[in-house]
């Protein structure tokens, strides 16, 4: 707002800052409900591109809404042999509209560094997820 003010000599209010902010953030990267009706296309890609991979998405059957998604690239289940006999499982909040969870499976490397497994976008920490 403040640098708004600097540029265009105009007070805006926070109301209009965010709005402006979450269009041009659109603009940018476009929307996330266009981003999911995408999942599809990214799964068949991602299976036929890399073999060995673990692609599972579901969604609500009568609304075909989004309900989860797996991924575990082939590349990285077949070089995680060479890791340390270690998995560690975490998860984080996501911060779009959409809320949710992102879980994530890595374990470590022969220098000590993670080495990514698996991810999982789901709506809660939950057994089933």
């Amino acid at each position: 707002m403040s640098k708004f003010k600097s540029t265009y000599g105009f007070d805006i209010s926070y109301k209009v800052a965010l709005k402006a902010k979450h269009r041009a953030k659109e603009a940018i990267y476009g929307s996330d409900a266009d981003t999911f009706s995408k999942l599809s296309w990214y799964k068949e890609s991602v299976l036929q591109s890399n073999p060995g991979s673990s692609f599972v998405l579901e969604v609500e059957p009568s609304s075909n809404r989004f309900q989860r998604l797996f991924v575990a690239y082939g590349g990285c289940v077949e070089g995680f042999q060479f890791c340390l006999p270690v998995l560690y499982v975490d998860g984080t909040f996501g911060k779009s509209i959409y809320k949710g969870q992102i879980l994530s499976a890595t374990g470590r490397n022969g220098n000590q560094g993670f080495y990514p497994l698996a991810i999982c976008f789901c709506d809660s920490e939950t057994d089933a997820n």
